[in-house]
């Protein structure tokens, strides 16, 4: 009996053994098969990230290029403008300039028409009153050395 107990017993610690290892395949089987699920996961994705990757550093890049080439438009542009509006002031600035000239050269012919037309009448005066005229003057002449000598 006694070697039948220790069969018996035997028997009960291998069962155990079992279903304790079965037990650990079956969590370890459920582990490993995420495991096996994530990897094959992994691998049927990996391409089509590798891919998206791949075409957003391109875009990238032809943004990149776009940009530089946006940039040295805008700096041309810049230039042009700059040109044109430097030629723009200039032919302002000559326009009115030449006008500004023009008009001082008209006034100045008409302050000359008008002083010679008063220095004309003046004398024609002179030549038909000589007496008045040499009155006037006196009268003038009296007034300033009165002014002066009040200084």
């Amino acid at each position: 009996m006694a070697m039948a107990q220790r069969k018996n017993g035997a028997a009960k610690s291998r069962r155990k053994t079992r279903k304790a290892a079965s037990s650990r395949r079956r969590r370890g089987g459920a582990r490993g098969t995420l495991a096996r699920a994530g990897k094959v996961m992994a691998q049927a994705v990996s391409p089509d990230v590798e891919d998206m990757q791949a075409e957003v550093r391109q875009l990238m890049s032809d943004l990149e290029e776009r940009l530089d080439r946006l940039n040295m438009l805008t700096k041309r542009g810049a230039t042009h403008a700059v040109d044109g509006v430097n030629n723009l002031v200039f032919d302002a600035l000559t326009g009115v300039t030449g006008r500004v000239r023009d008009n001082a050269r008209s006034v100045s012919d008409d302050a000359t028409k008008i002083g010679t037309q008063a220095i004309s009448q003046i004398a024609q005066q002179i030549d038909k009153r000589p007496l008045l005229t040499l009155a006037i003057a006196a009268g003038i002449g009296f007034v300033a050395g009165l002014a002066r000598r009040q200084d």
